[in-house]
């Protein structure tokens, strides 16, 4: 991290002490992007949601004022990352191959990563308020107007200035991008057993909504490529809304989860070890 005074922060979405990797509780992750968008004003499709990444990120386009952000939450770092930093990479894996972007996984992995090693966000103080660097404060009218017609179109000296490289300092030679790759398998491993398990809780407190979680399930398992259960969860989803008993799903559903967790609970262990 490259500040070098104290920097006014705040916390956004994530509470005190927690970190920017991997969400123990999935359904928690569901209840962050919700937050996020009701603060933010963006709406789910221009946000990038993962579990591996415990904050909703904003989808980043080239010249833009953030037009559909609400300017009171236009402080927050994200909506001021660099081009080059914010915009997804194109990686060549081989001499003989053609460049590929990044996957959203990949490059919610990366951002967090650079958030962290910038300085942007620490887990026990929150998120650097930009504005603060540059006297402007949200909460005041004066201050909020001046915001909004800057998003409106005009000019104004002190927000076209905003440069977050004069403040904090973003990795170098793909560093993050690696550290990113290098972490992947883990996280994604430990996740699916984290996902799996939070499922199976919230059926056995709540089975009567057991049709809701398994559509929750199904979306959220869909990618893991090992057990099978996706292909179960989907099956049930089906069937449920075609009015099939619960009783004969609910243990297909629960034998489905806990496969997941079972096969990735190694991971899981290892990612807490460290």
């Amino acid at each position: 991290m490259s500040l070098t005074a104290t920097p006014a922060r705040r916390h956004f979405v994530l509470g005190p002490g927690e970190q920017l990797l991997i969400s123990r509780d999935a359904l928690v992750s569901v209840e962050r992007l919700v937050s996020f968008c009701e603060q933010t004003g963006l709406s789910p499709e221009v946000v990038v949601s993962d579990p591996l990444v415990a904050l909703p990120l904003p989808i980043y386009a080239r010249d833009t004022r953030f037009s559909g952000v609400k300017p009171e939450a236009l402080w927050h770092p994200l909506f001021w990352l660099p081009a080059d930093v914010a915009l997804r990479l194109r990686i060549r894996e081989s001499d003989s191959s053609e460049p590929r972007p990044e996957s959203e996984t990949e490059w919610a992995l990366r951002i967090a990563i650079e958030l962290s090693h910038s300085g942007l966000h620490d887990a026990e103080e929150g998120w650097l308020d930009v504005f603060a660097l540059y006297g402007l404060d949200v909460e005041n009218p004066i201050d909020l107007a001046r915001i909004e017609a800057w998003q409106a179109g005009e000019a104004d000296e002190t927000l076209d200035s905003i440069d977050l490289r004069q403040h904090v300092e973003f990795t170098t030679d793909l560093a993050a991008f690696n550290d990113a790759q290098e972490i992947y398998p883990l996280l994604m491993s430990a996740q699916w057993s984290y996902t799996g398990a939070t499922l199976i809780a919230a059926i056995e407190a709540d089975p009567n909504d057991v049709a809701v979680y398994a559509e929750l399930a199904a979306e959220m398992l869909s990618a893991e490529p090992d057990t099978g259960a996706s292909d179960v969860l989907f099956e049930a989803v089906t069937a449920l809304r075609a009015g099939e008993p619960v009783a004969t799903w609910g243990p297909k559903i629960m034998a489905a989860l806990n496969g997941v967790v079972d096969h990735y609970v190694d991971a899981a262990y290892e990612l807490e070890q460290q």
